[in-house]
């Protein structure tokens, strides 16, 4: 029997040492003798064992043992019958060892895992602190706080000239309200012209227009008395 392991499954030892000692005597006729151990001990100790087999699953494959059996009464597992004596305790002492086995195994399984746990076990950087000292000091933002407020921040080109860092907030841009930029934005391509003064602009180029034409209509006539003009000089 291994201490630590008793130690550690403390409990399920003690549990164990119950269910074997306080069992129950039946008397026959003839004055026989049959034992066996309580029913609801029985049922309340295999419960604790399976689910000590369900929890340490995991660290029995880690440390190759596989799935281990939760131990059971004899060969068939059988309970409920009576027992003589002598036949009561060999199946009592091999329960024990099976149990003890079963416990002795989770412990070293357990123990394995821890130190596998620990060999294994590294620091991980946070992703902040890996991008900072990844960043090349040239392009590291500088941060310029006042009364516990970010008020800008620059950062430092290749020829250490500090710039302001790209940031809408704090910017001085004016801003628009919501309605004017829709408005803006729904703007016909072609603007609607009013119709009155639409009218006005159209007669005003009609009477440019009549007027040039009768601009060109009279310059014929003159011309043409013109002509007449100098034909009668020339009968002369």
């Amino acid at each position: 029997m291994q201490p630590e392991a008793r130690q550690h499954f403390e409990a399920e030892y003690r549990e164990l040492d119950e269910l074997l000692t306080n069992v129950w005597m039946f008397k026959g006729i003839g004055g026989d003798r049959g034992y066996r151990v309580d029913l609801d001990r029985w049922a309340e100790f295999q419960t604790r064992l399976r689910d000590i087999a369900e929890e340490g699953e995991e660290v029995l494959f880690l440390a190759g043992e596989g799935k281990v059996e939760v131990p059971r009464w004899g060969k068939t597992g059988r309970i409920i019958n009576f027992w003589r004596i002598n036949e009561f305790e060999v199946l009592s002492v091999a329960f024990r060892a099976e149990v003890e086995m079963f416990l002795v195994t989770l412990t070293n399984a357990l123990n394995t895992s821890k130190k596998a746990r620990a060999r294994t076990l590294t620091k991980i950087d946070s992703p902040r602190s890996k991008l900072d000292h990844d960043t090349p000091p040239h392009m590291k933002k500088k941060v310029d706080k006042g009364k516990g407020v970010e008020q800008s921040s620059t950062y430092t080109d290749s020829q250490n000239r500090s710039r302001p860092a790209a940031t809408l907030e704090g910017s001085n841009m004016k801003k628009e309200h919501s309605s004017h930029r829709f408005q803006e934005m729904m703007k016909p391509i072609y603007p609607v012209r009013d119709n009155e003064k639409e009218r006005e602009e159209e007669e005003e180029a009609d009477g440019r227009l009549r007027g040039e034409r009768g601009g060109l209509d009279d310059e014929p006539s003159s011309s043409s008395s013109s002509s007449e003009s100098d034909g009668e000089g020339r009968d002369k």
